[in-house]
């Protein structure tokens, strides 16, 4: 038999499933005014969200700033060149996604930045390693821990730094377009032809 109490905490359980559930509808409702009406398989904004102004040192010399990502479009993952799992299993789909774009002869092609959350132990010299081992188009940066915090929060990028080393991060592809804006993003993508795909229709390709 069910007593008073327990069919208080049942009634506040109900209630709590109720807000719950209506904050969820809430923010899908969002989402879907922040994507494009055609389906895509990454989250397209709409308006795009502005990069704002970064200094990071390049591996390919010298430095980059957000103004160097105006005029073209681009990939930019944040990882690390000791992550064990999410960053090699991404850059190897990047890789993907560039090859499937370059056989099909779309124009133009991306260009692809990875950036390092481990400035203290990436140097350039590593993270240039890091990256041309998954292909030598790509692109690596790194800087101040100041600086690479202030840019993972410019890219809505969670990271923290764990006591055995590693560093939790999200496994996200942001995609920038030739104005410097943030215009997609991948959340944990798996599918480089669904990538592609997306990047193709984008850019008018489709």
């Amino acid at each position: 038999m069910v007593n008073k109490n327990q069919k208080n905490r049942l009634w506040i359980r109900g209630i709590l499933l109720f807000v719950i559930a209506g904050v969820l509808v809430f923010l899908v409702s969002l989402l879907n005014q922040k994507e494009t009406s055609e389906e895509r398989y990454g989250i397209w904004f709409s308006p795009t969200k502005p990069v704002l102004p970064f200094t990071l040192e390049s591996t390919q010399g010298g430095t980059l700033t957000q103004d160097n990502l105006k005029g073209q479009w681009t990939f930019i993952f944040l990882g690390y060149t000791r992550c064990p799992d999410i960053c090699p299993t991404t850059m190897k789909l990047l890789h993907e996604v560039y090859i499937n774009l370059k056989e099909k002869g779309v124009k133009p092609l991306p260009s692809v930045i990875f950036v390092s959350l481990d400035p203290q132990r990436d140097s350039v010299e590593n993270v240039k390693q890091y990256v041309e081992a998954f292909d030598p188009h790509f692109i690596g940066l790194t800087g101040s821990p100041e600086a690479i915090n202030k840019f993972a929060e410019n890219m809505g990028i969670f990271q923290k730094s764990m006591n055995d080393g590693t560093i939790q991060h999200s496994g996200v592809v942001t995609v920038i377009n030739p104005k410097g804006e943030v215009a997609a993003v991948f959340v944990s993508p798996k599918d480089a032809d669904k990538m592609a795909a997306d990047y193709e229709a984008a850019v008018g390709n489709r």
